[in-house]
């Protein structure tokens, strides 16, 4: 079996690690330990970092992103409702069409929302803060 010695000395011999000082432990093995995982940890702890920040940035560009808010129609196949109907989206999930006093919820899977109302549903593609209806009749923009 290799001493510990050795072992350390092979490693310094190699120049793995040029600027290691080697200190003695009571503890055998814990110097070859310590300089193996060194390496390893450091690793770790930058690819920790590195996830943490990244998750942190995505969190934040989400929250922004939000479509919670009110809509006002700007574009309707029945001039009457332009301006007088609006869409009130909370962050839980649900939505309120208002004079109506409509509740529901609602669903966003890519650029697509889907508004499930007490009497009828409603699919919209968004573009930035605008909300289109699939038959591009219906029009609401955010306030």
């Amino acid at each position: 079996m290799l001493s510990e010695g050795y072992i350390i000395q092979k490693i310094l011999e190699n120049n793995a690690y040029p600027t290691l000082k080697v200190a003695r432990s009571k503890f055998p093995c814990y110097n070859v330990l310590k300089i193996i995982f060194r390496g390893v940890i450091m690793k770790y702890v930058t690819v920790s970092i590195v996830l943490v920040v990244s998750l942190f940035v995505c969190v934040s560009c989400d929250s922004s992103n939000s479509l919670s808010g009110e809509y006002v129609c700007t574009e309707h196949f029945t001039e009457a409702m332009v301006g007088n109907i609006s869409l009130d989206f909370q962050k839980d999930g649900t939505v309120l069409m208002k004079p109506l006093n409509s509740e529901g919820k609602y669903t966003v899977e890519g650029n697509k929302v889907v508004i499930n109302l007490e009497q009828f549903d409603l699919t919209f593609t968004r573009d930035g803060n605008t909300l289109t209806s699939s038959d591009k009749t219906v029009v609401y923009e955010k306030q």
